[in-house]
């Protein structure tokens, strides 16, 4: 990733976080990317702790982003925050989303998240085993492509028991054990 575009927006992002005092994971392609293997992708992703129901919180973070040159429909931003738990802004003309942490999962992820260096800047990302997590509820094929990278990196280091302890859980709140089973499938015939 060059600084062009996408990497600047990303440094800017990570200095909106610092100036917040916002706690974020980096999550989607770049995470992938940078835990797995290198891909492309075109927008950057963020798990963040702020709470969905402050508008106060989240208003004083937008009001942050635009003083930095983020671009930021403060109306829509709340709406989005309000009725589906994510928002996007935008920097450098790339999409930036960010996902308002509110599950069991996140909290874990937030716990064991690792500060990796990334273009001058230390950043959080999330651990091999809870990016696969990430990446296992929704199942696109471009998720499981994701795993297969990063599993692949991190053979025969992976937390097995967490993984399929977390599989099982998501599938119990789904009452869909897609999750488990796909999961458990990686982890037999991949991870060995």
């Amino acid at each position: 990733m060059s600084l062009s575009g996408l990497g600047r927006a990303w440094t800017k992002t990570i200095r909106l976080f610092e100036k917040t005092k916002t706690p974020y994971v980096t999550i989607g392609g770049l995470a992938v990317a940078v835990v797995g293997e290198p891909r492309a992708t075109v927008d950057l992703d963020f798990d963040v702790k702020i709470e969905r129901t402050s508008v106060d919180k989240i208003s004083a973070f937008i009001e942050t982003a635009a003083k930095l040159g983020f671009k930021v429909d403060k109306k829509q931003v709340l709406e989005d925050a309000a009725c589906g738990g994510a928002f996007c802004l935008s920097c450098y003309g790339k999409r930036i989303d960010f996902i308002l942490a509110s599950t069991l999962l996140e909290e874990d992820i937030f716990k064991r998240r690792q500060k990796i260096l990334l273009l001058g800047s230390k950043a959080y990302f999330p651990s091999p085993e809870d990016l696969i997590l990430l990446k296992i509820v929704p199942g696109r094929t471009q998720d499981l492509a994701d795993i297969e990278k990063i599993v692949s990196r991190h053979r025969g280091r992976l937390d097995l028991e967490y993984l399929l302890g977390w599989g099982r859980k998501l599938s119990d709140e789904a009452e869909n054990f897609r999750i488990y089973n796909t999961l458990k499938s990686f982890c037999e015939r991949r991870v060995h």
